[in-house]
């Protein structure tokens, strides 16, 4: 299916687990620390696919686990995708994507996007 890398746009390394953050059933554990890696398309951990209607990124790889950001740890974590019931449960889940076709790089923004079709 499609997918798309998040690259760090000051070292080229993508957003994604390690494979220590998978349990033995080859799920990502809860709250697994979401970081840096190299960057591989071939790298099932680093696949990411944009729920436009919950704003949220959940893996590719593992339907169901998205981005999200914990106020306990202060980090980005891998966590059970939320449904927002009116009372913003899914706020720290809720990424707003920008889409500028005129440059690849924003300032201010260090993160880079690139879509992958499959």
């Amino acid at each position: 299916g499609d997918f798309a890398l998040l690259s760090s746009v000051l070292d080229e390394r993508c957003l994604g687990l390690d494979t220590s953050d998978l349990d033995k059933s080859g799920e990502p554990k809860l709250e697994s620390a979401v970081g840096f890696k190299p960057c591989d398309a071939d790298d099932h951990l680093v696949r990411w696919r944009y729920l436009p209607g919950q704003e949220q990124l959940e893996s590719a790889s593992y339907p169901g686990f998205c981005l999200d950001y914990s106020d306990n740890h202060d980090y980005f974590i891998m966590y059970k995708c939320k449904v927002d019931s009116g009372m913003d449960d899914a706020g720290n889940q809720r990424i707003t994507y920008v889409d500028n076709v005129n440059s690849i790089f924003q300032p201010g923004v260090p993160i880079h996007i690139q879509h992958y079709k499959g």
